[in-house]
């Protein structure tokens, strides 16, 4: 959907000067400040990305997280637990590459009750997942954002749809 009509000129400005700021980042400050001003854009409360090294079945082999704001004691958890491993939101991203409303993906492929309930114990309950593929699909992307009330919008996947490639490019810099 394009951004045309579903932003003001104030917001628009916001969009842009993200993309541009975009280039500049060179630490994991610099990308949290990012995600800061994003916040002007959509209500979102939690913010983590990462990079993913694959192997040929889109399996994660390796990833390294940059948690923005998510609750210290669940990225523990759930690196602790693998939880990548049975994630709908990680597989889906790591396989299709497109942005999924967490709700869609969840009626889609079930996740597992106490993977769920704990996400949802931390805050997690609705959000939004993108990320981009490497050209050689051996390395990927991963941006999710959260709060208990992230209502799905076509202004918010508008852009996050412009904004996520400007997003990585950030993300494989720092990472």
């Amino acid at each position: 959907m394009p951004l045309r009509g579903l932003l003001s000129q104030e917001e628009a400005f916001c969009l842009l000067e993200l993309s541009c700021k975009s280039s500049l980042c060179k630490e994991k400050k610099d990308l949290s400040k990012l995600f800061d001003k994003l916040k002007c854009l959509i209500p979102f409360d939690f913010a983590v990305c990462g990079l993913a090294k694959t192997d040929g079945k889109r399996r994660i082999k390796s990833y390294d997280l940059v948690n923005i704001s998510y609750p210290d004691e669940w990225i523990n958890l759930y690196v602790a637990q693998n939880y990548h491993k049975i994630d709908p939101i990680v597989r889906e991203n790591f396989n299709e590459f497109k942005l999924q409303y967490w709700a869609d993906t969840y009626r889609k492929n079930r996740p597992p009750k106490d993977f769920l309930s704990g996400a949802m114990d931390f805050g997690l309950k609705k959000g939004y997942t993108d990320g981009i593929r490497n050209p050689y699909g051996t390395k990927g992307s991963i941006f999710s954002l959260s709060s208990k009330s992230l209502k799905r919008h076509d202004r918010t996947e508008a852009i996050l749809n412009y904004l996520i490639p400007f997003l990585h490019e950030a993300l494989i810099r720092i990472a």
